[in-house]
């Protein structure tokens, strides 16, 4: 057995415990790795912790369907003691004991990453491109931005524009009142890139995103247009800054905040991290709201009002340092995350497999193969791979 086999072995041990639902070989099995090391043992409890911690209301939460979190509620709430309820969580959330028990051995133990992946459900390891996307200048020409190649160039109204390594920055010497020259970036499946706006201000792009903006702002705004995953850290400046999108219209009071906009999502998300935003319709501007840290909006369209709520903002920023982190995601919606960065095919052979709810987390430098093993740990699905196709199918049966 590999070490990535026997951690996910003995996360299983751990749950099972819990649950009280090991087996005297099972066990025997977990008592002997106790007594390995003191390590062994260090572990055990760290993780018996965290299930504690992950049973309590308000962490259970985020990873249960509203509706059966109702039922497990109102069952806890009848709990006389930990044993018990330990049993009654056994009965509706043994897939998130053993959810949460694996991911905390793996995060723990980065060394078995690329086993994992190496000892996937298939010999087919889907990686991401990483770093690049693609620049449309104001005259149409396209230029590539590999990470690799760097280059400094002037734009018609004289603006410098430089990258280096996996940004690109506009220096302007363009004087007031000029006539904005506008530039695009592109991003495709698998790419991000970061870009320093000529005011200063920070910007990078998740994979699948645009952003059109002035190459040197000369005018009474700020103004930019995005389309997918855009992540701002706005310079403070007497200029006020707006972004647009296709459903709402920004206007930054601020500094750091995200934008996911995606034509082919139904809702967009706007979420604030320092600062405060002005979130409305770009055509019912009346309805606008005051979005302040730690808060999101959710727009649908200018019939529906946008709606807030408070969030825990490193959910939707992980990506940003590298990393996925899915709370009672939809499968489907999780899988639609990882392709627009690992850009597979994907295939669900069942369709009620889409709204299955799962938590994992991800290195986004990682193979995808790594989430897939996690997930099938649950044996709420079967996810397997070949080539650059992910399918995804009921559980397999033992022995299968």
């Amino acid at each position: 057995m590999s070490k990535a086999e026997q951690y996910i072995e003995i996360a299983r041990y751990l749950a099972a415990e819990i649950n009280n639902s090991l087996s005297l070989s099972e066990r025997k099995q977990l008592e002997d790795w106790l007594n390995e090391s003191e390590e062994n043992r260090a572990i055990s409890h760290e993780i018996k912790q965290e299930l504690w911690l992950a049973s309590q209301a308000n962490e259970v939460e985020k990873y249960k369907p509203a509706e059966d979190w109702l039922v497990f509620a109102s069952k806890i709430e009848n709990s006389s003691s930990r044993v018990r309820f330990f049993r009654t969580f056994a009965k509706y959330a043994a897939a998130l004991l053993l959810l949460v028990a694996t991911v905390f051995f793996l995060i723990r133990q980065p060394s078995v990453t690329h086993e994992l992946a190496m000892h996937s459900t298939s010999d087919s390891l889907i990686y991401p491109v990483g770093k690049g996307g693609r620049l449309v200048l104001d005259d149409g020409r396209v230029i590539p931005l590999s990470a690799e190649a760097d280059f400094s160039l002037e734009a018609k109204d004289g603006t410098t524009i430089r990258k280096q390594a996996a940004t690109i920055s506009y220096l302007s010497n363009v004087s007031e009142g000029s006539a904005e020259v506008y530039n695009t970036i592109y991003t495709d499946s698998g790419e991000e890139f970061s870009l320093v706006l000529s005011d200063g201000s920070r910007v990078i792009l998740n994979a699948e995103s645009q952003i059109r903006f002035p190459v040197a702002f000369s005018g009474q705004q700020r103004k930019v247009e995005i389309k997918g995953e855009v992540y701002f850290e706005v310079a403070h400046n007497q200029l006020p800054f707006f972004v647009k999108t296709d459903k709402s219209l920004i206007e930054v009071l601020g500094t750091t905040f995200l934008i996911k906009a995606y034509a082919d999502e139904p809702v967009e998300w706007t979420t604030l991290l320092e600062g405060s935003l002005m979130v409305g319709h770009p055509d019912k501007l009346s309805s606008s709201v005051l979005l302040k840290p730690g808060y999101q909006a959710r727009i649908i369209s200018p019939e529906i009002e946008i709606s807030v709520r408070e969030v825990d903002a490193s959910l939707f920023t992980a990506w940003i340092d590298g990393m996925f982190i899915f709370r009672n995601e939809r499968l489907e919606d999780i899988m639609r995350v990882l392709n627009r960065w690992y850009d597979f095919q994907l295939e669900f052979r069942h369709e009620s497999l889409k709204d299955i709810r799962l938590g994992a987390r991800l290195d986004r430098k990682e193979a995808v193969n790594q989430i897939f093993r996690i997930m099938n740990a649950t044996e709420l699905v079967f996810i397997k791979t070949e080539q650059n196709k992910v399918i995804i199918d009921l559980p397999q049966k033992s022995g299968s």
